[in-house]
């Protein structure tokens, strides 16, 4: 469990706060940990699961900036502006069934912007697909509802044993599609398509957690309510 505190700017952050589902967590990104600063760019935001995977960037003017008082319980934030992303290494696996949530402030609709991009695989996490939240796959791109801006937090099931995905904001269904079998592989990029700095993400993000594994009912409740009680949504 992490405790203890971490201060900035004028206010303190309590980093008491535990994710309460750590099995097969294999990516775990906190902005009040774990964030490489040099000039107020985030040269690298190191996992907290334990695994050891980072996202990182050494280009300067693609690196997102950390932003101190974001939230108004002083958790700060990454923001991107459209030309940001950070890579992330070591995230690969063949099972093909993933839960992620994405903790998160978009600052507009009506672009194609992704969360995160996997080059094998071909698993896109979409902010914005023809302006729905969705996901892609090598198949296709799909959206499943009417995307909004603001604070807020969004999920996501994939299951390619029984080829179901399930999106969530707030906890709350948002819908379901079709998915065939996928796994990670390749690059995978934080915030932009892994090719480059395409459909890339425009607003800020807090927080994300992705598991090797479909979270069980009582998982992903657990998971919302650490979210809900820490983010104040």
């Amino acid at each position: 469990m992490i405790g203890g505190s971490l201060g900035i700017g004028r206010g303190s952050i309590s980093t008491g706060h535990s994710v309460p589902v750590t099995d097969k967590l294999i990516l775990w990104l906190r902005s009040d940990l774990g964030t490489e600063v040099s000039s107020n760019k985030v040269v690298a935001w190191k996992d907290q699961s334990g695994k050891f995977i980072s996202a990182s960037n050494t280009a300067t003017s693609e690196q997102p900036w950390l932003s101190s008082s974001a939230w108004e319980n002083w958790i700060p934030t990454l923001g991107f502006n459209g030309k940001n992303l950070l890579s992330v290494n070591s995230l690969s696996s063949s099972v093909g069934n993933y839960t992620a949530f994405f903790i998160h402030d978009r600052n507009d609709t009506g672009t194609d912007e992704m969360f995160l991009d996997v080059e094998f695989g071909r698993l896109v996490f979409f902010a914005d697909v023809t302006n729905k939240i969705g996901y892609g796959t090598s198949a296709a791109n799909t959206g499943i509802a009417n995307n909004i801006t603001g604070k807020q937090y969004v999920s996501y099931k994939l299951d390619s044993t029984n080829n179901v995905a399930s999106i969530y904001r707030g906890g709350s269904l948002l819908g379901t599609g079709t998915i065939p079998s996928i796994f990670i592989g390749g690059r995978k990029v934080l915030g932009a398509r892994f090719s480059g700095g395409t459909f890339a993400f425009s607003g800020s993000m807090t927080e994300v957690l992705f598991y090797e594994k479909i979270l069980t009912d009582n998982e992903m409740s657990g998971v919302h309510n650490y979210i809900k009680d820490r983010y104040k949504l």
